[in-house]
Formats: C-alpha cells, structure tokens, sequence
C-alpha cells in the first residue's frame, strides 16, 4: 500500500502544481482568442466613429469571416450609401431651390420698390407695401443663406467669420413680431446694449 500512496501523493503534488499551470494557459489562450475574434469589431467601432455627414464615402472595412459580422460590415455599408445619396439629394434640392426662388425674390422686390415710388399711391398703401417689402428683403436674405450653406456643404466656398451685432437682429425681430402682436393687443418691447 506505500507505494500506492507514493503514487497518490506524486499525483497529488503534480495535479496540484499543473492546474494552476494549465488555468494559466487556458485563460491566456482564451483572452488571445477572444481578443483576436473581436478585433475585426473593434475596427468597425473606430471607422464607424469616424464616418460623419461629411465624409459619408468612406465604408466600414470588411470583416473577411462569412459570418455574421461581414454580412453586418456590408449591410452597414450599404445604409452609409443610402444615407450619402439622401445627403446629396438633399444638398442639390438646397441649392436647386435657392437658385430658383432668387429670382422671382428679386423681380418681386423690383415690383414693390416701383409701387412705392409711385406719387399717386396713398400713405396706409405705402405703410403696407413697405411692410411687404420687408418681407421679401426677409427672404431674400433667408434664401442667400440657403444657397451660401449649400455652397459650403458642396465644398464651393469656404468659411470667413465676421462679426455680428446680435443686438440688431433681436431688434428686427422684436420689431416683426411688434406687427404680429399688435393684432392680438399686446405690447412688444426689446432692449440691447449698444458698445
């Protein structure tokens, strides 16, 4: 029976000096292969971070599994393509249709600007026509802007930064919507710091 024991013990101390060997390496080697097997997500992650509405034609990389990560990887790409086009179609409309509401803006301005010079035409028809014209210059400049923001996203013009007096715009607004308000009997005041 001692050398069964002796037996017993060598395995005992083997076994107790080989698991904590062989856990080693089964948890390496599976940290190694999990890390390998999502690396083409990580890849994916970072490319999909970097995509914006400005670069939509770049693509996802390609995982080259046949598995489900690639038919992911292409179903990703393919909605990047469809969101480009709808981007572009978007942009062309932008500047199809600030080109276009141009002109009659302009011609429309020109009419009213004649109208008004008119001696004949009395003060209320001045006072509305004026009101008018305030509106399309209004538009006018919402339609330059339009067209000024297609250019940039075409990649035409680029951006200069100016100076801006938000005080005056807040006074031409409280001054349109005084308009408005004075239908309904409220009273409108605004206020800016002037440097």
């Amino acid at each position: 029976m001692d050398d069964v024991q002796d037996d017993l013990r060598q395995w005992l101390i083997f076994l107790g000096c080989g698991f904590p060997v062989v856990m080693v390496v089964a948890v390496g080697g599976g940290y190694l292969l999990v890390k390998r097997a999502l690396t083409p997500v990580d890849q994916i992650a970072a490319s999909a971070e970097r995509i914006s509405s400005h670069n939509l034609s770049e693509r996802l990389p390609l995982a080259r599994t046949g598995d489900e990560l690639e038919r992911l990887s292409i179903a990703l790409n393919h909605m990047i393509g469809r969101l480009e086009q709808a981007f572009q179609h978007s942009r062309q409309f932008a500047a199809d249709a600030s080109h276009e509401l141009r002109t009659p803006l302009t011609v429309l301005r020109g009419e009213i600007e004649a109208v008004v010079q008119d001696p004949k035409l009395s003060l209320d028809w001045r006072e509305r026509l004026g009101s008018a014209l305030e509106e399309v210059e209004r538009l006018v400049n919402i339609v330059e802007g339009l067209f000024a923001i297609s250019r940039l996203d075409a990649g035409e013009a680029q951006t200069e930064w100016l100076p801006f007096d938000l005080g005056r715009l807040t006074m031409a607004t409280a001054d349109q919507m005084a308009l408005l308000a004075e239908d309904k009997e409220i009273k409108v005041n605004c206020t800016t710091a002037r440097e």
